[in-house]
């Protein structure tokens, strides 16, 4: 009886590893788990994504074959830190939403994992206010901040984030990305204050990523100076 429990447990591994592998193979055809650094949600049936800039372009993702549709410059990308941690993170092309970041332990992301990052979302409590100052020869409109953007960050409640492909640094894998990525799904929902004082509830849902280990790797900007500011007033709910 061990015996024959042994025989189909094998079974069952050997055709778990089988469809790890032809789903990661479909992913890499279609151009998914590349690192194309996008990311994309529905909240309140709000569709958001991540901030691009550039025209797009067919870019050669892999070291052999294959022609993939992305933006030279994309604002989604994740990052491993010495403390353990990985960090996917995207600022968000929104008038309320500002940024999303989600951290999960680097030891736990395998294929096909799901597990319960740290959320944080963060939007625009008070939108900067700029003047118009005046438009030189050239044609450029030059502008006066009279106020500076503040953001809050909201409270999540529940998360999830389901991992599809993930080519870590130094994978042996044939045919793989050039760069370290990660690509999966997630969902999570919360709430948060407006200036008003009123809560606002949300639920996050169809979420998307694709992204590598930098935010630039199709353009030619720094990757330390990749980011938009974000360093700036963040007020706790």
């Amino acid at each position: 009886m061990n015996q024959y429990v042994s025989v189909i447990l094998k079974g069952l591994l050997s055709l778990i590893i089988i469809t790890a592998l032809v789903c990661c193979s479909k992913l890499l055809e279609n151009g998914e788990g590349m690192g194309r650094n996008i990311l994309h949600f529905s909240i309140n049936s709000e569709s958001v994504s991540q901030v691009e800039r550039g025209v797009r372009m067919l870019h050669n993702f892999r070291t052999e074959n294959g022609l993939f549709l992305s933006s030279p410059l994309s604002f989604a990308a994740f990052n491993s830190d010495d403390d353990g941690y990985t960090t996917i993170r995207a600022v968000l092309n929104s008038p309320t939403y500002y940024e999303l970041r989600m951290k999960m332990p680097t030891d736990k992301i395998t294929e096909g994992v799901t597990c319960s990052p740290e959320v944080s979302l963060y939007y625009v409590l008070l939108p900067q206010i700029r003047e118009k100052r005046y438009t030189d020869e050239t044609g450029f409109t030059h502008y006066k901040t009279i106020r500076q953007a503040v953001y809050g960050k909201a409270q999540v409640s529940e998360a999830s984030l389901k991992v599809r492909s993930y080519f870590p640094e130094n994978d042996p894998r044939k045919g793989k990305p050039r760069t370290p990525t990660l690509c999966g799904n997630f969902s999570f929902s919360g709430h948060y204050k407006d200036s008003l004082e009123n809560v606002i509830s949300f639920k996050v849902v169809d979420g998307y990523f694709d992204v590598s280990d930098s935010p630039v790797i199709f353009g030619r900007t720094p990757r330390e100076n990749g980011w938009l500011e974000y360093d700036t007033v963040v007020l706790e709910d």
